[in-house]
């Protein structure tokens, strides 16, 4: 306990001596325990660590804890009044590379030569009102990825995962976002955050969670090559929740009735019935013709 007393003064006084006040409409809460954070990227970071990609460095906890592990690491941020503490660590770390900017606004894939981006991971702790975005980000501009690791609210998992929780049923939960994580690949629960790990304390817990490629299928090939066409079909297809397949995909109605005709699949089917390999091959027929 005074070890853990001690550990969260000492973050403070960093926070103070450079002026920083956590900002809670960016969602900061950083983890301020080192001794956690090297647990956790040993839990879910594959070995060895080449290429990280960390998407809010934060206050540096886990860039720092990254920087020990991986040849490098580039490390994403928003919140201009964090740059001096940071630019500090990059001096002591050279192999960090700190951008300072929307993560949203930048285009991921051209951080990592065509090389590295088979050999980087992807850390990060997501903002709740952010997570879906940065997920489908990360999907769509690194699919090449390793792996890809997330820190977000416990609440949120079981529509990553597409199975009930958080009040809702599988079916509502089977929604596009945990359609196009599949088509990645498997999420993995690491460990729970309780609330009091984090400084501001926020009001809930957190949960890791990475997500395992699973390479070799249509929809992961689908994914890396066409994900633009592959999430139009996605979010085309759960256009209205309450309608069937062919009457969500609007002018592609014809081509989707063709497709579930060829499928053996009943013509009442809706999309959470699908499953990630039945969206490669809908996105082939409808928007590439194969």
């Amino acid at each position: 306990m005074a070890n853990e007393q001690g550990g969260i003064q000492a973050f403070k006084e960093l926070l103070n001596h450079y002026g920083i006040r956590p900002e809670r409409n960016l969602g900061q809460n950083f983890l301020w325990d080192k001794a956690l954070l090297v647990k956790m990227t040993d839990e879910a970071l594959l070995q060895p660590v080449v290429q990280v990609l960390e998407i809010g460095s934060g206050a540096g906890t886990l860039t720092e804890v990254l920087a020990g592990k991986a040849e490098k690491v580039v490390s994403l941020e928003i919140d201009p009044t964090l740059q001096p503490l940071l630019q500090d660590l990059a001096l002591r770390k050279p192999n960090i590379h700190f951008h300072f900017g929307d993560a949203t606004k930048l285009d991921l894939s051209k951080l990592f030569t065509e090389e590295e981006k088979r050999e980087v991971q992807i850390m990060a702790n997501l903002p709740y009102y952010l997570t879906s975005e940065l997920i489908r980000q990360c999907l769509c501009q690194l699919p090449q990825a390793s792996r890809m690791t997330f820190l977000v609210q416990k609440d949120v998992v079981p529509r990553l995962r597409g199975t009930a929780g958080d009040g809702k049923s599988q079916s509502k939960n089977q929604g596009s976002l945990a359609k196009l994580i599949a088509c990645y690949g498997d999420v993995k629960l690491v460990r729970t955050l309780p609330a009091g790990n984090f400084y501001p304390v926020p009001g809930v817990d957190s949960e890791l969670v990475y997500f395992a490629k699973r390479e070799g299928t249509e929809a992961y090939a689908m994914l890396e090559e066409h994900p633009a066409i592959l999430v139009k079909t996605i979010d085309q297809a759960f256009s209205q929740r309450r309608k069937t397949l062919i009457n969500c995909m609007g002018e592609a109605k014809k081509e989707t009735e063709a497709w579930l005709v060829r499928k053996e699949l009943p013509l009442t089917t809706r999309a959470e019935e699908l499953q990630p390999e039945d969206f490669a091959s809908l996105a082939k027929q409808v928007y590439l013709g194969r």
